[in-house]
């Protein structure tokens, strides 16, 4: 098994796999334990050029001396990472809009505004239902501020 201790105490084991994205970084899968884990966890690292890091120093002389193949992204793993991004700003959204409906707020809006936020979150939740191309999504803008 191969590893490295960081100066933070966080320890990087078994690198897995590696992608090389259009643009040059490369997504390294490794398992990942902080001090206190009981166990690893698997996380993803981007390796930039440039990155100094001891962790980047790390990989890159794995990736170099052959015993971590570097794989090029093919069409479906890019897309599926962009639906991933899609999905992690539409539940960002959803959940910078949850304090619009909170019943305090919700009870002071007028009919349209409530009109307007249902509509709004609702546009959000249909996403990525209602579009068929992860880069050319048409986000929904939020209503004028709720009563405050």
């Amino acid at each position: 098994m191969t590893s490295i201790k960081l100066p933070n105490g966080v320890t990087l084991v078994n690198p897995r796999s590696a992608i090389r994205e259009p643009g040059g970084t490369i997504l390294l899968t490794v398992d990942l334990q902080e001090p206190g884990m009981e166990a690893p966890e698997a996380a993803t690292y981007g390796l930039v050029e440039g990155d100094d890091a001891p962790a980047a120093c790390w990989l890159r002389a794995l990736i170099s001396s052959g015993d971590l193949p570097v794989a090029d992204a093919d069409a479906a793993y890019m897309t599926a990472r962009y639906w991933e991004d899609v999905r992690a700003k539409r539940d960002r959204l959803l959940a910078e809009s949850d304090i619009a409906v909170l019943p305090d707020r919700w009870e002071a809006m007028t009919p349209e505004l409530r009109s307007a936020w249902a509509a709004y979150r609702q546009a959000l939740r249909d996403i990525p239902q209602s579009h068929s191309e992860p880069l050319d999504i048409d986000w929904p803008t939020p209503p004028a501020q709720a009563a405050q």
